[in-house]
């Protein structure tokens, strides 16, 4: 299959001009973007798939998402040296954000099932400066298998989930307390499991337990609420179950969710990402 000449691939993406939305669509339509593009992050190369818009859009990964940039902030300020538990890692964006961003970072975890994104993520993992570890595989409550729902040869691809059974990619599924050892005091866990997170923290309740502070840095998504028959006070339960935990949203103000009150009442019925703080 054609190929765009990589200098031309990165000149296209990484600069910002009239139509690109469209050029994206037309050369993504014609099969020319099954390619990578080439990014630099804390000065260590960033490599993600170049047939996504949220990566084709980016002319400087730091701008990837502000709600990381707050998240890093908040760790920063609370949280001594810690570990990083990316579980639902992609291509390994996010653990390469917090990486660059928080010097008092000792080791990452990087879980991810999907193989057509695993190979990102080992290579962006590869060159860290410290422990990174990056597993093929998905967590939940219990090992065993089950079917990997995500679009076939998507190589970045946020909505899979996973199933109990029917056609579809078999993965291994572990429990968070049987592949985490730490290293510091401290754990930063990062939560994108779309519709596994209750079952992901009751696997990681020995985890959770033995750290001296955890921030916790979770999705709420209504979609994947319905799908999964869920709520976002179940989501800040399950973990209340495990350690007392206060709730924020990653804004300027770190404004604290108020958890007498239904969380969509407080904010829109759209996507939104969490905070969750755990204390001596």
């Amino acid at each position: 299959m054609p190929r765009l000449p990589p200098a031309l691939l990165q000149l296209l993406s990484h600069h910002g001009y009239p139509g690109k939305h469209r050029l994206f669509r037309i050369l993504r339509g014609a099969g020319l973007l099954r390619a990578e593009l080439r990014f630099e992050l804390g000065g260590i190369p960033l490599h993600t798939p170049a047939e996504e818009w949220n990566f084709w859009g980016l002319r400087d990964a730091r701008l990837y998402d502000p709600d990381v940039d707050a998240l890093c902030r908040f760790a920063q300020d609370r949280l001594g040296f810690f570990d990083l538990l990316d579980l639902g890692a992609d291509v390994g964006m996010v653990s390469r954000l917090i990486h660059a961003a928080c010097p008092d970072l000792r080791s990452v975890t990087a879980v991810e099932p999907n193989p057509a994104s695993f190979g990102f993520l080992q290579r962006n993992l590869e060159a860290l400066p410290l422990p990174a570890r990056a597993l093929n595989l998905a967590v939940s409550d219990r090992p065993g298998e089950a079917v990997l729902a995500a679009e076939a040869g998507r190589r970045s691809d946020h909505a899979a989930h996973l199933r109990a059974d029917g056609t579809g990619l078999r993965v291994t599924v572990e429990r968070v307390d049987a592949i985490f050892s730490p290293i510091a005091p401290d754990l930063l866990l990062k939560l994108d499991v779309e519709g596994q997170e209750e079952a992901t923290l009751r696997g990681a309740e020995r985890t959770l337990r033995r750290a001296r502070r955890v921030m916790l840095f979770m999705e709420i998504h209504p979609e994947v609420l319905r799908r999964s028959g869920s709520s976002a006070e179940t989501l800040f339960a399950a973990a209340e179950a495990i350690r007392p935990c206060r709730w924020f949203l990653p804004d300027a103000g770190a404004t604290p969710v108020d958890r007498a009150l239904p969380f969509f009442r407080q904010v829109p019925e759209h996507q939104h990402d969490v905070i969750g703080l755990m204390e001596e």
